[in-house]
C-alpha cells in the first residue's frame, strides 16, 4: 500500500472535496458560534480545496488545448 496507490484511490477531487467540506463545516459553526479569530486558515483551507479539486480539470483542459 505506497503513496501512489492510495493517490488512484483517492483522486484529487475527492481530496479537494474533502478539503473545502470539513473546513466549511467548521467555520460555519465558528461563525455561528461568534468565534471568527482564525477563519482566514479554514478560507485558505477552502480555497486549496478548490484548487486541488479542480486541478485534474484544469489539466485535462490545458493537455486537450495544445492538442495532447
Amino acid at each position: 500500500m505506497n503513496f501512489i496507490n492510495i493517490m488512484q484511490r483517492w483522486s484529487f477531487e475527492v481530496l479537494g472535496l474533502l478539503l473545502i467540506i470539513i473546513p466549511g463545516i467548521i467555520l460555519l459553526r465558528n461563525v455561528l458560534g461568534g468565534n471568527t479569530s482564525n477563519w482566514s486558515v479554514y478560507v485558505i483551507l477552502i480555497a486549496f480545496g478548490g484548487l486541488l479539486s479542480g486541478f485534474k480539470s484544469i489539466y485535462n483542459n490545458i493537455m486537450r488545448y495544445f492538442g495532447r
